[in-house]
């Protein structure tokens, strides 16, 4: 993803979830814009588990 779609991924989700439920899923690989996780398989997994929120709140 890109920072755009990333972005609009992101408000999505808040608009579903909650700002809440977002940003615990988000402060699993970031807690702010300097500090954040260089794992590939953390940020994968939160973003799997951004969608599965989503997809769980749109049904």
């Amino acid at each position: 993803m890109n920072g755009v779609e990333d972005y609009d991924y992101l408000k999505l989700a808040e608009g579903l979830i909650g700002k809440d439920k977002t940003d615990k899923i988000l402060h699993k690989v970031t807690t702010s814009l300097t500090e954040y996780t260089f794992s590939d398989s953390t940020f994968a997994k939160a973003r799997i588990e951004l969608g599965n929120a989503i997809e769980k709140a749109s049904k």
